[in-house]
């Protein structure tokens, strides 16, 4: 038997550890075959053949089989897995390369990139691996940005061409707007490219439109943010949306 931190947890598995526990439900006695079809929501003969592997389990039914029973794939995960997964989980998050690092780069009346004075910091793998072109850039006061970004934050952006040309709604990026760079995230309409903060999230009349072409998004999208870290001793995350702050 492989030990915990090295069985595959993909669909298959969970699909076989999920047959598993459903057919310990019949043969403990706690249900019935035709009782627990009922349950689920399948026919009888559709559940006998999917334990008895003459049917595949699709993902839909697995889908619908977990609703049934409030089960999560949490229920399907031993608990030494766990703590192994866990357990790898945190070592990857603290093995770390060194980043360029700049101050103030980011911010009211701040330019990004900011000032390079040859400082590095140690950036954990698990995020620097979801960068092409990375710097650690420190924020500045920006009121627009209260609850999610506070004077002193270190950002991880990502500045590769890719990620300032191919633009998601739900991604937070650095752009440049009149004249300084701040962090925003955008939204897009007939009319043009709108900049959104936090104060503004919920307020679309308020929102900072820019009409430029696509073909030079790149002039105002300075990079991602892919993470941001409040020093000292907090861990890199995803930003924050408004509502998932305040």
């Amino acid at each position: 038997m492989l030990p915990p931190h090295l069985v595959p947890l993909n669909f298959d598995a969970f699909a076989h550890r999920l047959l598993r526990d459903l057919a310990g439900l019949i043969h403990s006695g706690a249900e019935t075959e035709r009782r627990l079809a009922g349950v689920l929501g399948i026919s009888q003969s559709h559940l006998h053949n999917v334990l008895n592997g003459t049917r595949k389990l699709t993902p839909a039914v697995a889908d619908q089989v977990m609703e049934r029973l409030d089960w999560s794939l949490l229920d399907l995960v031993e608990t030494n897995e766990a703590l192994a997964l866990v357990d790898r989980r945190q070592a990857h998050m603290e093995r770390g390369r060194d980043t360029l690092f700049v101050c103030c780069g980011v911010g009211a009346g701040l330019c990004f990139p900011g000032k390079d004075h040859g400082e590095v910091i140690a950036v954990p793998s698990v995020w620097l691996d979801r960068t092409e072109d990375a710097l650690a850039v420190s924020a500045g006061e920006d009121s627009e940005m209260d609850g999610v970004i506070e004077a002193g934050d270190i950002l991880l952006v990502d500045r590769s061409p890719r990620v300032r040309t191919h633009l998601h709604e739900d991604a937070l990026y650095v752009v440049r707007a009149n004249g300084e760079s701040v962090a925003r995230w955008v939204r897009f309409s007939s009319r043009g490219l709108y900049l959104v903060s936090a104060s503004t999230w919920s307020e679309p009349s308020e929102w900072t439109q820019v009409v430029r072409p696509p073909r030079y998004r790149h002039e105002i999208i300075e990079g991602l943010i892919i993470a941001l870290v409040r020093p000292p001793g907090r861990m890199f995350q995803r930003p924050a949306r408004p509502f998932a702050s305040n």
